[in-house]
């Protein structure tokens, strides 16, 4: 049986680069997608899709960090590192 912190530290970036992809090809077809889920009224919305796709980006990379912490037992480096982002917010 294959174990999830085995899939997390093998293959995270590929996990993250596919999910990426397809935020940046909802990115490039938010008007066509508009157009066959809402209709021509909502066309306007199509640049907030395309927007909002792209903005989601960055947090996939670190999306999975905290289940690939627990998997692999680290809690304190990253109990460490989340304090010290919120104290900086």
């Amino acid at each position: 049986m294959l174990h999830i912190s085995t899939v997390f530290v093998s293959k995270p970036e590929h996990i993250s680069y596919v999910e990426a992809m397809s935020r940046m090809r909802m990115s490039m077809l938010s008007a066509p997608m508009v157009k066959v889920v809402l209709s021509q009224r909502w066309l306007d919305a199509a640049p907030i899709l395309e927007w909002l796709s792209v903005a989601m980006v960055p947090s996939l990379f670190v999306g999975p960090l905290p289940a690939l912490v627990i998997s692999l037992r680290k809690i304190k480096p990253f109990a460490r590192l989340a304090l010290i982002e919120f104290a900086s917010n």
